[in-house]
């Protein structure tokens, strides 16, 4: 079938070798994503599993009795939990500063740096690929089938395929650009 006046250009091999290049380098940085997530979020785990105080009269972090001579104690802002001074962090501004365990400062710290503040939630070790945890690398590749669907469609090369929304999977959309760049 001959491309109608008006219709898009073939893919050549380079554009498709492009393509495949993209793709690959997406996969890439999302799996390293969830990797540094999965660390913070393990390291984190760790701390919590290392404290041995009961917040109460002991430090909730070293298990220091508190209230002993030498030891001050203060009170987190988050888990309101005491703890130790040594086993703290005082975070703000100095008229208003308020003090933080080393969990809490590290939640904390999870939170910002994988954008769990921004989903309203924590994160897991692998974010899932659809929903509100969906990768801005996701988008853009689904972005990028629907283009190449409709390019194919214009050339009659993927009359078969269905448009890209009507597919419920976004694997299987990354798949068939893969399968439908490598096979010509």
């Amino acid at each position: 079938m001959q491309p109608g006046p008006g219709s898009g250009p073939d893919l050549t091999d380079e554009e498709k070798e492009i393509i495949n290049g993209v793709i690959a380098r997406a996969e890439k940085m999302e799996a390293m994503e969830q990797e540094r997530i999965g660390r913070l979020i393990n390291r984190l785990d760790d701390m919590k599993k290392t404290a041995c105080g009961d917040g109460v009269s002991r430090c909730l972090l070293c298990g220091e009795q508190l209230g002993s001579p030498g030891v001050s104690s203060v009170v987190c802002e988050d888990c309101k939990k005491n703890m130790c001074t040594k086993c703290g962090t005082q975070c703000g501004s100095q008229p208003r500063a308020v003090w933080l365990c080393k969990i809490c400062r590290e939640q904390r710290e999870v939170w910002k740096r994988s954008g769990a503040w921004f989903f309203k939630g924590f994160p897991k070790h692998f974010l899932p690929l659809g929903g509100p945890h969906r990768s801005f690398w996701t988008n853009l590749l689904d972005c990028c089938h629907k283009r190449l669907v409709y390019i194919m469609s214009l050339s009659g090369e993927n009359q078969s395929q269905a448009p890209a929304s009507e597919q419920q999977d976004s694997g299987k959309s990354r798949n068939l650009l893969k399968s439908s760049c490598q096979s010509t």
